[in-house]
């Protein structure tokens, strides 16, 4: 009975998911380029670049002299049209809702989506658990194209709609 309940211990110790993903994440931890998510090689030696981002500095792992220079040029530009990202992400869509409330025009909130598409066209920085996973190359490719879907549906929708609209 009691090598029964041994065992049965034994298999629930090497058998807990928790512990066998932490064991896992910690051993398949490997430095990836930030910019094109690639694996290091034996033969060369990721470098690190410093951004201060939000009062704080973080590290980023990079492959060659040329993503280095990329990912600083994205972070640059980043700060700089930050201002203009909220503007088309929160403020816009906030005035046309009022706006939707006040006349009730449906053409509002096509606008909605045209407004929100050219946001994340102009930064397309989809968080960093997808920068993290993809590459930030890829990351703002998949920016651009989700922010480019956003604004063919909202002008889609605008025309369709919109003749419905104007019409007596």
């Amino acid at each position: 009975m009691t090598r029964n309940t041994e065992n049965n211990n034994k298999d629930t110790r090497t058998l807990d998911p928790q512990n066998n993903l932490e064991t896992t994440l910690k051993e398949s931890i490997e430095p990836l380029c930030y910019w094109c998510h690639n694996l290091e090689d034996e033969n060369e030696q990721f470098l690190q670049v410093e951004i201060s981002k939000d009062k704080q500095k973080k590290k980023y792992y990079y492959c060659s002299k040329e993503h280095e220079q990329k990912i600083i040029r994205f972070y640059k530009y980043s700060n700089n049209f930050r201002l203009i990202y909220y503007l088309f992400i929160i403020l816009v869509p906030i005035s046309l809702l009022v706006s939707l409330a006040i006349s009730g025009n449906l053409l509002f909130v096509f606008l909605i989506f045209i407004s929100l598409g050219f946001g994340v066209i102009i930064l397309p920085h989809l968080g960093e658990k997808t920068v993290n996973g993809l590459g930030l190359k890829k990351s703002l490719v998949l920016g651009r194209v989700l922010g480019l879907v956003l604004v063919v549906i909202g002008i889609t929708l605008f025309i369709i709609n919109g003749m419905k609209i104007f019409q007596p």
